[in-house]
């Protein structure tokens, strides 16, 4: 879980992504905008949920779930939470589950309408960035999550746009600039996302040109997540 500030432009940020991040934070950057919904308009209640189970390919029922209900939720005709059809795989509720609900970054989200706002508009350019680079609609969209993503939750605190945090896991202290999160991220794609924990090249971006701060160059596997 993160967030990319790679630029203070959000279309611009948007085309720094590579291509794995194009794909991967879509999901991400929706899941953090929903968590903010659920915790601050969400009803809370423990529920029994349908999962999927990749393992044995079946779907089973988890029982004592702690759900952050809203309005569209899905259940079936038990009372069994369906966030996924389980004829079509299409996720049928309006937001994602809440999800790291404690990341500085999901705090971070719902801390002010600014911030909230700020992403909302990154996750719709990494959508047409998608399109761009693979000539599809990414799945979230398709499923209506992002256009529902679009409007701010309705108890979020008033506010502009505060710093964003920087979050680097093991990485922190070679890549941290104080006070300056996109010099950082910039230093976390270059050190630490060239290559993935497989050794496969990360500094891909199809359609698109290399941004001019990202250094193409191969590094060990170890410095790398």
């Amino acid at each position: 879980m993160n967030i990319f500030y790679l630029d203070s432009t959000q279309h611009v940020c948007a085309q720094m992504h590579n291509d794995r991040h194009v794909v991967k934070m879509i999901v991400e950057y929706a899941q953090l905008l929903s968590t903010a919904h659920r915790v601050l308009d969400g009803e809370e209640r423990v529920v029994s949920k349908w999962i999927y189970s990749k393992k044995d390919k079946t779907w089973n029922i988890k029982d004592n779930f702690k759900h952050m209900h809203l309005k569209g939720d899905v259940y079936d005709e038990f009372g069994v939470l369906e966030p996924k059809n389980r004829s079509t795989d299409r996720y049928q509720c309006p937001f994602y589950l809440v999800a790291h609900i404690g990341h500085p970054c999901a705090v971070w989200v719902r801390e002010t309408s600014g911030n909230y706002s700020w992403l909302s508009v990154l996750l719709m350019e990494l959508c047409w960035e998608f399109t761009h680079r693979r000539g599809t609609l990414h799945g979230t969209q398709i499923d209506g999550i992002v256009a529902n993503l679009l409007s701010l939750p309705k108890n979020i605190p008033e506010g502009s746009l505060t710093t964003p945090p920087q979050c680097f896991g093991e990485y922190q202290e070679i890549c941290e600039v104080k006070n300056d999160p996109i010099e950082g991220y910039r230093n976390y794609y270059n050190k630490a996302k060239q290559l993935d924990k497989a050794g496969r090249p990360m500094n891909v971006w199809t359609n698109r040109e290399v941004p001019e701060w990202f250094t193409m160059e191969k590094v060990n596997e170890e410095m790398c997540s």
